[in-house]
């Protein structure tokens, strides 16, 4: 036997971590990222409901902060 060959048990272990491994990494990091857009969009919100400006400029920086908002979560959700 070569130093690097593995059995049939060995090579039936090493997928299975790499498959587990693998696929709760990426499930943790869709989490994270569903719960970064979640937060994003809520931010978004407070900050369009809030926001006190004159209202030529709140007007303009509403709509460009809405288009900002759904263009990123587009791009990344």
């Amino acid at each position: 036997m070569h130093r690097g060959t593995l059995t049939n048990s060995g090579l039936s272990l090493a997928f299975s971590k790499a498959t587990f491994l693998g696929n709760g990494l990426v499930a943790i990091l869709s989490g994270l990222f569903d719960a970064a857009a979640c937060i994003l969009a809520i931010g978004m919100a407070i900050i369009l409901t809030t926001l006190s400006l004159h209202p030529f400029v709140q007007s303009r920086t509403k709509n460009s902060m809405l288009c900002i908002g759904v263009v990123t979560n587009t791009a990344y959700g």
